[in-house]
């Protein structure tokens, strides 16, 4: 049976961005991801959750592809979960904004299905799970704490027994834009070049660099190095997939962006 009983598991996924959306970019690997676990994705413009990019704009739609690749403890293609909250504080669900997919039922004034239903409500395994979810009133990232989280909406007794695996293709979430630091947007502009890289990964930047750091969609650093004049990183040896490059430069700015490891 399943119960109400949220725990969190804290990474970091990251993204690409277009004119008034951003993608999350596949194929993006989601694996044993137990249920109840959250991570966030994205933050508004006064957020404090470190290594968590800024979004300005207003979110007017989510959207996912994905398929359910393995299900431990009957976790279902459509409890892959977006969850929206007002502040960082995931213990205070007053807080809860908005709920797309996941069986929990975190938000009852605001919850959507993914629209895939009944062909996702699954737990056979390669049951994919699609669909755009629109109809939700406006949420204004521009200045807010509020923030986007990806999550195993699966909730059972403490600890969880259940797990699910994706490998989701892509999510979209309409409205919105990437928000640079005012420093970086004005002074800083940078080249990550070949995308996608096989072997080197060249870095052109407008300020010399310090140091770059790699981290893989689940938040973690695969590569460190300090540069010491060079402009360019071995990747050569990362796993086929997508990654973000962190650049410091002299002036302390911080610079992400996205590439592609063939």
């Amino acid at each position: 049976m399943k119960k109400t009983l949220l725990s969190f598991f804290f990474g970091a996924a990251f993204v690409v961005s277009s004119v008034a959306q951003i993608t999350v970019p596949g194929p993006i690997p989601f694996n044993n991801i137990m249920g109840g676990s959250v991570s966030p994705v994205f933050q508004g413009t006064a957020g404090t959750l470190p290594d968590v990019p800024f979004i300005s704009g207003s979110l007017t739609s989510v959207g996912v592809d994905a398929i359910l690749t393995a299900s431990v403890g009957d976790t279902y293609a459509n409890d892959l979960m977006i969850l929206v909250t007002s502040s960082e504080d995931l213990s205070d669900a007053t807080t809860y904004l908005l709920q797309v997919g996941g069986f929990g039922n975190f938000v009852p004034a605001n919850k959507f299905a993914w629209g895939c239903e009944p062909a996702c409500d699954t737990d056979a395994a390669n049951t994919p799970v699609a669909g755009t979810v629109s109809a939700f009133a406006a949420l204004n990232f521009t200045g807010s704490t509020m923030v986007i989280w990806l999550a195993n909406g699966y909730v059972n007794a403490n600890p969880p027994t259940n797990s699910g695996s994706w490998t989701i293709n892509s999510i979209s979430f309409g409205g919105v834009t990437l928000q640079l630091g005012v420093e970086e947007e004005n002074t800083i502009s940078s080249k990550v070049y070949p995308n996608p890289a096989e072997n080197t990964l060249n870095v052109e930047m407008t300020e010399e660099l310090v140091s770059v750091n790699v981290i893989s969609l689940d938040g973690k650093i695969v590569i460190s190095q300090v540069m010491n004049g060079a402009t360019s990183v071995d990747v050569a040896n990362l796993t086929v997939g997508s990654y973000v490059l962190e650049a410091t430069t002299v002036s302390g700015a911080v610079v992400r962006t996205n590439f592609i490891k063939k």
